[in-house]
C-alpha cells in the first residue's frame, strides 16, 4: 500500500484491530484503525499554521529544525500523529498558559477541572504567562502515562499482580474515562484501582503490586499495612481493604508532618 510505518506504530495498529477465529481482519477496518494511529496527511507547507492551531509558539530557528526532522513522504507531507510526535519532542517553544487547555487537547489530553489544576501547579511560568513546551510535555508524559487500552484491563491487571473476576472488570470499565478508540490513560487506571471496590492481590506480591500502581512506601509504613491483611485460602488479599490502609498510614504521616510545621 505504499505506507512505511515505525515498529511502535505497527504495535498500536495490532492492538487495535479486532481478528476473526481465522485470524484475519477485514480490510476496511484495517484502513479505518491505520487512519486512527497515523491521523491525516498534513502538507509541509501548512506545518505553521498546525503549529498556531495546536498554540504552539516557535521561532524561525526553532521551527525550521521541526520542520527538519519530520518524516515527510515523497509528496511533501507528514502524518498527523507524526506531526505531534515531533512536537512533544520538540526542546523549544512555548505556550501561553491561557492556551494550555487546547494544547492539551490537540495533544489529545482532555482533564477534568482538578485534573488541570493539578496540572498546571508548579509549571514555571515566565513574566509573559508561558511556560515552555519542554516543560508541559514532560509533565504530560508524568502525569498521564501511557494510553493503554480500555477494553481488556483484565489482562493489564493480571500483569501488574492484580486479579478481578468478569463482574468485577465491567465495574472498573465503568470508572475508566476511555476516549473514542476505548483507550485510556494508565495513570488514569491506576487512580481508579484506587477507589475501586473489587480485586485480589497476593499477598508475597503486595508490596511490588503497590509499586507498580506508583505507591511508594517505606518498610515501617509497608509492615503496618500488611500486617493488618486478612489472606484468604488463596493467599490472596483484598485490594480494596489494602487501598484503605495505605490511605489511613499515608494520611497519618501527612498529619504528623502538618503539625511539625506548625510547631516550627
Amino acid at each position: 500500500m505504499g505506507i512505511s510505518i515505525t515498529e511502535g506504530e505497527f504495535m498500536d495498529l495490532i492492538e487495535r484491530l479486532p481478528d476473526d477465529d481465522k485470524g484475519k481482519v477485514k480490510l476496511d477496518t484495517l484502513i479505518e484503525e491505520l487512519s486512527s494511529v497515523l491521523g491525516k496527511q498534513v502538507d509541509v507547507s501548512d506545518v505553521d499554521s498546525a503549529l498556531k492551531d495546536m498554540k504552539v509558539e516557535v521561532t524561525d530557528k526553532e521551527y525550521f529544525n521541526l520542520v527538519k526532522t519530520l518524516p515527510v513522504d515523497a509528496e511533501g507531507k507528514v502524518y498527523q500523529k507524526r506531526l505531534l510526535d515531533g512536537v512533544k519532542a520538540l526542546q523549544r517553544g512555548k505556550v501561553a498558559m491561557n492556551n494550555l487547555v487546547p494544547f492539551l487537547e490537540n495533544m489529545g489530553i482532555k482533564l477534568s477541572h482538578k485534573e488541570l489544576e493539578d496540572f498546571s501547579q508548579n509549571l514555571p511560568v515566565d513574566g509573559g504567562g508561558k511556560v515552555d513546551l519542554k516543560n508541559v510535555t514532560m509533565k504530560m508524559k508524568e502525569f498521564t502515562g501511557e494510553k493503554i487500552d480500555a477494553t481488556d484491563p483484565k489482562n493489564i491487571l493480571g500483569d501488574m499482580g492484580i486479579e478481578v473476576n468478569d463482574k468485577e472488570c465491567l465495574e472498573l470499565q465503568k470508572l475508566l474515562p476511555a476516549d473514542d478508540d476505548n483507550r485510556v490513560f494508565q495513570n488514569r487506571l491506576l487512580s481508579a484501582l484506587k477507589s475501586f471496590k473489587g480485586g485480589k492481590i497476593d499477598a508475597n506480591n503486595l508490596n511490588t503490586v503497590l509499586r507498580n500502581m506508583g505507591i511508594k512506601l517505606k518498610n515501617k509504613e509497608f509492615k503496618n499495612v500488611i500486617q493488618n491483611q486478612p489472606v484468604d485460602a488463596d493467599g490472596n488479599v483484598s485490594l480494596k481493604k489494602v487501598m484503605s490502609d495505605v490511605k489511613a498510614v499515608t494520611g497519618k504521616l501527612q498529619v504528623i508532618i502538618k503539625i511539625k510545621i506548625l510547631i516550627l
